[in-house]
């Protein structure tokens, strides 16, 4: 049971990541290879925040997180977005890998290799359930991905911003004409992602720890989650980041931790040759 509630919560996690690349892609078309670093900005600002101690109220911290996460968002669609997104082709997906790699050189820059495990809100608390060890931070991440991803899909299937930002997804250039501003929506998409990704740095900087490459390592496995689940839906992250998580920590029980990677990649790899949409993706039908 400590396995399975390890196993549960981590998958949470990666759930929660994947659900940073499902906003951009649902509600901008825009997959933001920097989302995992915002998690990992968090992370630090949590461990800042605890160097400081008493002089900063723990009630601050969520607040400030979600700011500087929402600044970060902004400034990626400014600089690495907007600038490429009229060209067309796969520039995005470069100039955000180079977000990412910038953030992650400014880490290491300034904390070096050593990772630094975070304690705030008493998450790291360990409990009893059903004959199983877990931490508070367990639990939390499971009901925050649940509560989360939920959150997610009836705010983009349901609300009028949620709505406009399909149709700009769909067809910028018709929502353009029906007066829908798709520049001022993708900022938004992406200062929502970042604020979200900085709050989430809070749990994961409990659960693994704060370092310059947190936001890589959620990445890989994020990444698989997401394709396992089926770009577009929320539910197939929350599937996803569960099933990578199990695939995870099980393999690293009982074959070896070395192998975890190989395995999240064999499973990609074998969800790609039989559903290539994922479990909860779509066949779109396009005209040539």
């Amino acid at each position: 049971m400590t396995l399975l509630w390890s196993a549960l919560a981590i998958g949470a996690l990666y759930a929660l990541v994947a659900a940073l690349f499902n906003i951009g892609m649902a509600q901008s078309g825009v997959f933001n290879f920097a989302a995992p670093q915002t998690v990992m900005v968090g992370a630090f600002v949590s461990y800042e925040f605890v160097s400081w101690g008493p002089q900063i109220s723990a009630v601050l911290l969520v607040p400030i997180c979600l700011l500087v996460g929402a600044v970060l968002g902004y400034v990626t669609e400014l600089v690495a977005v907007r600038p490429v997104i009229s060209r067309g082709g796969d520039g995005i997906l470069i100039t955000t890998v180079g977000v990412a790699f910038v953030l992650e050189g400014i880490a290491f820059a300034t904390y070096g290799t050593d990772g630094h495990r975070v304690s705030v809100f008493g998450l790291d608390r360990g409990i009893d359930l059903l004959g199983g060890r877990l931490a508070v931070v367990d639990i939390v991440l499971v009901f925050a991905a649940v509560a989360g991803i939920l959150a997610l899909h009836t705010l983009t299937r349901r609300s009028r911003w949620g709505l406009e930002g399909r149709a700009v997804t769909i067809d910028a250039t018709s929502a353009m004409l029906r007066g829908i501003n798709g520049t001022r929506g993708r900022a938004q998409v992406l200062m929502l992602a970042g604020a979200l990704g900085s709050a989430l740095g809070i749990l994961a900087a409990t659960k693994i720890h704060s370092s310059f490459d947190l936001g890589i390592q959620l990445l890989v496995y994020a990444f698989v989650a997401f394709a396992v689940g089926g770009i577009g839906s929320f539910h197939g992250c929350l599937v996803g980041g569960l099933i990578v998580g199990l695939l995870q920590a099980y393999t690293a029980r009982y074959i070896g931790a070395e192998y975890s990677l190989i395995f999240a990649f064999a499973l990609l790899l074998l969800t790609l040759l039989i559903r290539p949409t994922g479990l909860f993706g779509t066949r779109q039908l396009r005209l040539v």
